[in-house]
């Protein structure tokens, strides 16, 4: 398996979404085959909080000891695989409240397995 960190910023095309923000909606681009993928606000609000991921645990555990997150920083994960080559995506992001209940997501790392 080849696993890739890298920042936000090289792979979507908006950082900072949700509550107070312009943007309700980001695109992830898949270096290995292009496909885009919408990933929305309510996509990474239903993983606040949450340490289920949609990826086998082999996968998992690899992500956990290559980019373990934060809890300080109020890190969050949300985990995806590409609908275009399968390949295994993680996004680590940090969930701020702007008003009781809603959030806005600041995008830093993705970690790519494929």
């Amino acid at each position: 398996m080849k696993l890739e960190i890298s920042h936000a910023k090289d792979r979507f095309s908006v950082l900072e979404l949700g509550a107070g923000r312009d943007d309700f909606k980001t695109r992830y681009t898949c270096p290995n085959c292009s496909q885009i993928t919408v990933l929305v606000e309510g996509d990474f609000n239903s993983s606040l909080f949450n340490d289920k991921s949609v990826l086998s645990p082999r996968v998992v555990s690899l992500l956990n000891n290559n980019r373990p997150l934060i809890r300080e920083n109020w890190e969050e994960f949300y985990d995806f695989t590409c609908s275009g080559c399968n390949q295994s995506v993680r996004v680590i992001h940090s969930a701020n409240e702007f008003r009781m209940a809603c959030h806005n997501f600041v995008l830093i790392t993705v970690i790519e397995i494929s």
